[in-house]
């Protein structure tokens, strides 16, 4: 599955976002006397033509075995750069500010490389093995805890385990909280200044009585597991809990 920087990654980590906005004269340089300096705001549709190009050619080349969702996805996003790339009079804008070529690029798409990476790192979340809190509740009293699961699923079983294990400890619960969301993490906002970019809305809930386990993703319910009867109905979901 491709994610939805990937042609932003490529742009901001190529070579063509590494120039200045200078005019190429090696193969003027004879004619130098002769050939007018073009403004920089010329350089840098230019440069935004061959980045069209490379969108199209060099920066897919290597890509197999696409799914329908991919190609749509990749002609989206290329979609997307050539739009923010027209808007010239903001270009024209950040160049007329001092700002490098890359700098304006980000500007354009709203976006840095050091935000593409954040993304990335938290998109590694949504596979495989990670630590999670739950919290363990009762009528008296909450208890945090943590868990290890894979792929964002939880389990009746898993559920089950983690509810006999708090109970070791003198605590009895009827119900469990778990908190599977994945946000990015950017430097430097660790007070939640702005918003970070959510790549998964979940929770899921466990109670003890019923044997019933519930996902909510972005506040509405998908799923039911009343033991191990699975309900995915949305709409009746959406009756009967909302």
């Amino acid at each position: 599955m491709i994610n939805q920087y990937y042609l932003t990654k490529k742009l901001l980590t190529s070579n063509i976002a590494k120039e200045e906005l200078i005019q190429d004269t090696d193969l003027d340089s004879i004619f130098a006397d002769e050939v007018p300096e073009l403004p920089k705001i010329e350089i840098f549709k230019q440069k935004v033509e061959s980045i069209i190009h490379l969108m199209s050619t060099l920066w897919v080349e290597d890509l197999q075995s696409l799914s329908g969702a991919d190609v749509s996805n990749l002609f989206s996003q290329r979609d997307y750069i050539i739009s923010k790339l027209s808007e010239i009079s903001y270009a024209e804008t950040l160049i007329i500010n001092g700002h490098t070529f890359k700098e304006v690029l980000e500007g354009l798409l709203g976006t840095t490389l050091e935000h593409v990476e954040d993304y990335e790192r938290a998109e590694a979340q949504l596979t495989g093995k990670r630590i999670v809190v739950v919290m363990a509740e009762n009528k008296e009293a909450r208890l945090p805890c943590k868990t290890e699961i894979e792929d964002n699923i939880i389990t009746l079983e898993k559920c089950q385990d983690i509810v006999n294990k708090v109970k070791e400890h003198g605590f009895g619960p009827t119900k469990l909280h778990f908190f599977l969301s994945v946000y990015t993490e950017t430097k430097g906002n660790e007070c939640g200044d702005f918003a970070e970019e959510c790549l998964l809305n979940r929770d899921v809930y466990y109670y003890v009585e019923g044997n019933t386990l519930m996902v909510w993703e972005h506040g509405k319910p998908v799923l039911q597991n009343v033991n191990g009867i699975i309900n995915t109905d949305q709409g009746a979901l959406a009756d009967c809990f909302l």
